[in-house]
C-alpha cells in the first residue's frame, strides 16, 4: 500500500489523518452524548481514544488501515473519527495491468463515529 495519507475536504468537513494529538479533542467529542454510542465502540476518555488511535495506527503501519479524524470545515472542531479498514490487494494473474501492484483493490469504510 502508497503509504501516502490523504486529506478529503468538503464543504461542511475534513477527513485528516488520525494521529495521537487527536486523543483529547476525540475524548470531548465522545462525551458530549455518550448514550448515542451504546452499540458501537467509542472512546469516552483520553486514555481510551489513545488506545484506540494507536490500534488504527498499527493497522496503517500493517497496510491493512487508513483511519481519520472528521474535522468540521468551519472551525475545526474534531466531530469524531472513519477509518478505510480491511483494506486487500487481490492476486491479478500476470500480465494483467493491475499485476504487482501496491496499492489495495478493495476496502471497508467503518469505525465511523459523530458527536
Amino acid at each position: 500500500m502508497s503509504k501516502t495519507f490523504p486529506v478529503f475536504a468538503g464543504r461542511h468537513v475534513r477527513l485528516e489523518p488520525l494521529a495521537l494529538h487527536h486523543a483529547e479533542a476525540l475524548a470531548a467529542a465522545a462525551s458530549v452524548d455518550p448514550s448515542i454510542y451504546q452499540w458501537s465502540p467509542v472512546p469516552q476518555t483520553v486514555a481510551a481514544a489513545r488506545a484506540y488511535i494507536e490500534t488504527a495506527l498499527e493497522w496503517h503501519d500493517a497496510g491493512t488501515a487508513l483511519p481519520f479524524v472528521t474535522v468540521c470545515a468551519a472551525d475545526g472542531a474534531v466531530l469524531g473519527s472513519t477509518r478505510f479498514f480491511d483494506m486487500a490487494r487481490w492476486n491479478w494473474p500476470a500480465g494483467h495491468e493491475r499485476h504487482g501492484r501496491r496499492d489495495p483493490d478493495v476496502c471497508e469504510i467503518g469505525y465511523t463515529w459523530l458527536t
